[in-house]
């Protein structure tokens, strides 16, 4: 197939180095070279961009998970400590804690 296309020296020299090509068909044709290889680039920065919005998702899913993995760790390590300080109380102690109610500072 041949195809008959009208084009300015200006706007071809715009988009075609002429070092690239010699000839005004080779210019042309380098020309659509390049427009497939912008294409193929376009595709390839959206797959890129696809990724990384998944990267992100998978990174603040983990990072949500850490969170709640420390505050059990935390709301295990109180209650431990609660455990301990019922155990080293006296008996006197346990029931002013259980007549009053226990202050957070005791």
């Amino acid at each position: 197939m041949r195809t008959t296309v009208t084009v300015t020296d200006d706007a071809l020299e715009a988009h075609v180095d002429a070092r690239d090509a010699s000839t005004d068909a080779g210019r042309v044709r380098r020309c659509i070279e390049r427009s497939s290889e912008l294409d193929e680039c376009r595709e390839r920065v959206a797959r890129l961009e696809e990724r990384v919005e998944q990267l992100e998702n998978e990174k603040r899913l983990i990072l949500d998970q850490r969170e709640e993995h420390a505050q059990l760790v935390r709301a295990v390590e109180d209650r431990r400590s609660l455990e301990q300080q019922r155990a080293e109380a006296g008996a006197l102690t346990r029931a002013k804690w259980w007549l009053f109610g226990r202050d957070e500072d005791e």
